[in-house]
């Protein structure tokens, strides 16, 4: 590695968490996570968030819920 193709940055530690419903109806409301994510946070956005969109978009019928554990 030739050190004259090499290009320094400065990082950012900021960060931002987002949790977000995505249904083949569409989209449900976005929930910009603020806190440390623990169990019963999450919780709260399911119970939030995950269940009017699923309500919205598939009413009373059946729906899949697919965690994707990208946390």
């Amino acid at each position: 590695m030739n050190p004259s193709c090499l290009k320094s940055s400065v990082k950012c530690l900021k960060s931002v968490m987002i949790w977000g419903a995505v249904t083949s109806a569409g989209v449900g409301v976005l929930c910009f996570i603020k806190s440390k994510l623990n169990a019963a946070v999450y919780r709260e956005i399911l119970k939030h968030f995950m269940l009017p969109s699923a309500d919205k978009f598939c009413g009373d019928g059946d729906f899949l819920f697919q965690q994707d554990f990208s946390t």
